[in-house]
């Protein structure tokens, strides 16, 4: 590990995830001109909803390999609708893949800033949690006749389990079902990305 201790990107790591739940919390629709605007650049727009992923499991099992058994991962839900966009054809961030979670909280924050704060006023890039990601992955498969938003790699998630357990989500091949899995948060992986997706909040 660099100089930065497991304390201080502990710490890192809460402060983006207090601060990116908080966003979810207060969203907008965007306006016509910012969804044409980002659409005109090969952006899917969906609306998540307030299931949780126990939910989605339990209403269609075949579409998941499997889902860490964490009940509160499991029966967490936004609680709100939440409309969204993100880029399918650029989905990861480049060199994110080995980072560690707050890490990757980092580079969003970052790219958020200088990519999509930049353009728009009161759009903003972050991480979702996982019922977020299954939800975005679900809504685009149903839009382009069956094609995976996640089909061979792996997004790192919003989500925390017991103070050490990061989640993530995804596929190791685009014929296999939707894996949601924990790991250790100081644990990098070479298949698991940082996936920004833009929303909008209050001007």
């Amino acid at each position: 590990m660099n100089e930065r201790s497991a304390d201080v990107l502990g710490i890192s790591g809460q402060s983006f995830r207090a601060e990116t739940y908080a966003v979810l919390g207060s969203t907008r629709e965007p306006s016509v001109l910012e969804q044409a605007a980002l659409e005109g650049r090969g952006y899917f727009f969906t609306t998540l909803d307030s299931q949780s992923l126990g939910q989605m499991y339990a209403g269609d099992r075949s579409y998941f390999k499997a889902i860490n058994s964490s009940l509160k991962l499991r029966e967490f839900s936004l609680g709100r609708s939440v409309k969204l966009a993100i880029c399918p054809s650029n989905l990861r961030l480049d060199q994110t893949n080995w980072c560690l979670q707050a890490e990757q909280f980092e580079v969003v924050d970052a790219y958020s800033k200088s990519t999509v704060e930049a353009e728009f006023d009161g759009g903003k890039a972050i991480m979702l949690p996982a019922v977020g990601y299954a939800q975005l992955d679900i809504a685009y498969s149903r839009a382009t006749g069956g094609r995976r938003l996640f089909a061979d790699f792996y997004a790192r998630c919003l989500d925390m389990i017991d103070g050490e357990e990061v989640v993530s989500i995804g596929r190791s091949a685009e014929d296999r079902g939707l894996d949601v899995f924990e790991s250790y948060y100081l644990t990098g992986n070479p298949a698991v990305w940082a996936v920004p997706v833009v929303v909008f909040t209050a001007k």
